[in-house]
């Protein structure tokens, strides 16, 4: 099962009036692109293509004004309407509205406009890490058709106690990539099991091998870099090992990953800690076994137990695979109140995330938390495997 870690009718009166003036490129499309398109559609980014400029908008205007009527892109799964999420890529009505005019009216240029191209000069968020390492190449061995849950020890030798404040996780080879994992550890375990391994560190299916670890942060496909918010981070120890693990899904065997891991540490120790706990999770709660047989769709539910103690959530991540459909998780209090945490009502595997809320997010005492989550093993399912 998954992992959680209306416009007023003033609108419709007013479209046709806007429609009616010119949209231009440098008075209207410009801003919405370098802000919405332009972070992943350029010459470092993951995109296929770049948009920097009007030229290439233009270029590829019918094939953007479909994908963004369609709100393929930009791509932000999330529901607008449940749960505050902070850093939404999704367009407005009005900004959608907006470009298809654009499209429909010839894509005029306009005047020249003094907003000025974005500059990616790298393809890094956290620029200026404390700490960044980048994983030697490895090169995917031929496990006949199995999956590869490879575990890399990174020694920290950090003098004193850190709070970590920004977390970047940047696969070397996205295309076989599955996700990412990552652990810090003061037990040792880790490198005796790098150690026995002769080659480039070692496997781990299921965890890291110690029972102590405890998950710093992962990278699934969309993710990006993650903050915390002001006056907190994450608890790294004196001398702590971290541990990435990494999923290779089969036919990746031959293929090269050299991963990139940068963060931010705060400059003070006197921060609230943050722990980052799968607390919806297949493995309890479920209300049965995690079962789809062919030609099915199912819905399973998830609780976890009344906390005793109250909860302040920072952020959320979804995880599931290509079966999955949709997914929910929400709280609901000792009165009855329900508490919006994330719905996801078209899973896309290829754009999954961790999600910060806009706020930190109380869960009062005796809460419970629940998930939902259905699957299609159907041939409905375009992205069955």
């Amino acid at each position: 099962m998954a992992k959680f870690i209306f416009f007023s009718v003033g609108i419709f009166w007013f479209m046709p009036c806007m429609c009616q003036e010119e949209v231009t490129w440098s008075d209207h499309i410009a801003c919405i692109v370098y802000s919405h398109c332009s972070p992943c559609h350029n010459d470092k980014g993951i995109a296929p293509f770049k948009l920097q400029s009007y030229e290439d908008a233009f270029a590829n205007r019918y094939g953007m004004e479909a994908a963004i009527s369609s709100q393929y892109m930009p791509p932000w799964p999330p529901a607008k309407d449940f749960g505050h999420l902070a850093g939404s890529r999704a367009l407005s009505d009005e900004e959608i509205s907006l470009f298809k005019a654009w499209v429909e009216q010839g894509a005029p240029e306009g005047a020249s406009s003094s907003l000025a191209a974005p500059v990616f000069s790298s393809n890094q968020e956290i620029t200026e890490p404390d700490f960044s390492v980048r994983l030697p190449a490895f090169e995917i061995p031929d496990l006949r058709e199995l999956d590869l849950y490879r575990c890399f020890v990174i020694p920290t030798a950090e003098p004193e106690d850190r709070f970590i404040t920004g977390i970047e996780i940047i696969p070397g080879n996205r295309s076989v990539v599955h996700h990412v994992i990552l652990f810090q550890d003061t037990t040792g375990t880790p490198e005796l099991l790098d150690a026995e391994d002769p080659d480039l560190g070692y496997t781990c299916f299921g965890g890291i091998g110690s029972e102590l670890a405890s998950m710093v942060a992962g990278w699934v496909p969309g993710s990006s870099a993650t903050f915390a918010p002001d006056g907190m981070g994450i608890y790294l120890p004196k001398g702590a090992t971290l541990v990435a693990q990494i999923h290779y899904p089969e036919g990746s065997v031959g293929q090269f990953d050299s991963t990139l891991i940068n963060l931010k540490f705060s400059e003070s120790n006197n921060l609230r800690r943050i722990e980052n706990l799968p607390v919806l999770n297949h493995s309890f709660g479920i209300d049965r076994e995690l079962y789809i047989p062919a030609n099915t769709r199912q819905t399973f539910y998830e609780t976890f137990f009344p906390v005793p103690l109250k909860v302040t959530m920072t952020g959320i991540a979804p995880h599931a695979h290509l079966i999955c459909e949709s997914m929910k998780a929400f709280a609901t209090t000792i009165t009855g109140d329900t508490i919006p945490l994330i719905d996801i009502p078209h899973w896309d595997f290829e754009w999954q995330g961790f999600y910060q809320f806009q706020k930190p997010v109380v869960i009062p005492a005796f809460s419970t938390l629940h998930g939902e989550a259905t699957y299609n093993n159907t041939t409905s399912n375009p992205h069955l495997p």
